[in-house]
């Protein structure tokens, strides 16, 4: 049964989710800047350009995967758990005949009380023709139809 505490319990798990890929993320910039500066002039100097471009460029990556988390959690942060529509909208927690979703930010598989969620965005295939769908309503996606039972 979805109702706005299992919705709050969705949410906190998107929260620990991002908080836990921050902390892999910060683990792996650590990393990527020792190892920039750990890059020691040898006598192959082009040997170790390379290194260190290539240390700076994992940097990058990484500090891009650090705005892109800001940004989910801001989206996030938007989100209430007493929220509730009558039609399927960001933030909408959605039980169709197959599966469980959570339109409001791209993170995949949850794991809630023996229950899997996913936390989607609506941006998504799924989520885009979702959007606006009310309960007893169907839509399909690659051939898979589904059936909108509750939506909290």
């Amino acid at each position: 049964m979805l109702n706005s505490e299992y919705k709050r319990k969705v949410l906190i798990a998107c929260q620990n989710l991002i908080k836990e890929k921050r902390k892999l993320l910060s683990q792996q910039l650590d990393s990527a800047r020792l190892s920039a500066n750990s890059e020691t002039k040898s006598s192959a100097g082009d040997k170790h350009e390379t290194g260190r471009a290539l240390a700076q460029l994992e940097q990058e990556n990484l500090l891009k995967q650090f705005g892109f988390l800001e940004h989910l959690e801001s989206d996030l942060g938007q989100l209430k758990s007493d929220q509730v529509s009558a039609k399927i909208e960001k933030g909408a927690l959605v039980e169709t005949d197959k599966m469980t979703l959570f339109l409001g930010v791209a993170l995949g598989a949850l794991k809630i009380e023996a229950k899997t969620v996913f936390a989607i965005s609506t941006a998504s295939p799924i989520g885009k023709v979702a959007l606006g769908k009310t309960v007893g309503d169907g839509f399909s996606v690659n051939g898979n139809t589904q059936i909108i039972k509750q939506i909290a």
